[in-house]
C-alpha cells in the first residue's frame, strides 16, 4: 500500500476520515464548507491543513492530533484507562480472596485455641 493511500501521512488519514465519516471526500468537502478540489489539495498530500481547516475539521470530529501526527493522547488515554479499570478489577478480586484467606486463618486459629483448652 502506497503512503499516500493509507494512514502513513496527514493525506492519508484525511482520507480515511472522509470515507469513514463521510462516506466521501467529496461530502466531506461539502461539510467543512469548501469545494472538493480544494479539500484535494489536502487529501493528495499538496498541502497541510492549517489552522482555519484545522479547525473546521475539529468541528467535525476529527481528531487533529491523529489527522498531524498519526497518534493521539486521547487514544492513548483511553487505553490506559481500559488497562486501569482491568487493573482495578483484578485487585478487587485479589482483596476479596485475600479476605478469605484471612477469615479462614482468623477461623481456625479459634478451632486450635478451643481445642487446646480442652
Amino acid at each position: 500500500m502506497s503512503e499516500i493511500n493509507g494512514k502513513d501521512t496527514t493525506a492519508g488519514r484525511l482520507r480515511y476520515f472522509a470515507h469513514t465519516k463521510y462516506g466521501s471526500i467529496k461530502s466531506l468537502a461539502e461539510a467543512m464548507g469548501v469545494s472538493p478540489s480544494t479539500l484535494s489539495q489536502y487529501t493528495t498530500g499538496k498541502c497541510i491543513p492549517g489552522n482555519l481547516m484545522q479547525d473546521r475539521l475539529r468541528s467535525l470530529g476529527c481528531d487533529i492530533e491523529w489527522l498531524i501526527t498519526g497518534s493521539s493522547v486521547t487514544h492513548e488515554i483511553k487505553k490506559m484507562r481500559r488497562e486501569f479499570a482491568l487493573l482495578m478489577k483484578e485487585y478487587r478480586a485479589f482483596q476479596q480472596r485475600l479476605s478469605n484467606v484471612e477469615e479462614n486463618i482468623l477461623d481456625l486459629n479459634g478451632k486450635v485455641k478451643n481445642n487446646g483448652a480442652r
